[in-house]
């Protein structure tokens, strides 16, 4: 369950973490992944790699905006999580912008997860 209390908040971009299961846990980004907001999406998300958990997914469809500097981020979260043995899902919903991000860099998503 998602809190209405962010984890991490900066100028442009605000975080949210939730932990479906034990083994799962769901990041909300919402705002810019932009080089200003990259490195507090980059610590979260490399904290996250670190643990135990065997599924992070980034729902990433309340993302308005994503720059080069914030796409490298998420390719080298994805090249991170693989290594590591941990399923990265990125969750984009009907954000048609952000699908169009992820696939030019070649990452995969889903449009919608209905089991977290």
């Amino acid at each position: 369950m998602i809190t209405d209390k962010p984890d991490r908040v900066t100028a442009s971009l605000t975080l949210r973490t939730a932990r479906p299961t034990a083994q799962h846990v769901l990041l909300t980004a919402s705002g810019e992944i932009t080089a200003d907001s990259v490195p507090a999406l980059t610590e979260m998300v490399e904290t996250r790699l670190r643990g135990t958990l065997t599924r992070l997914t980034l729902d990433v469809s309340a993302v308005t905006s994503i720059d080069t500097v914030g796409l490298s981020a998420l390719v080298r979260a994805q090249l991170v999580a693989r290594c590591r043995g941990i399923e990265l899902r990125f969750l984009t919903r009907d954000n048609a912008s952000v699908h169009q991000r992820l696939t030019h860099a070649g990452l995969p998503y889903v449009a919608s997860e209905p089991t977290l």
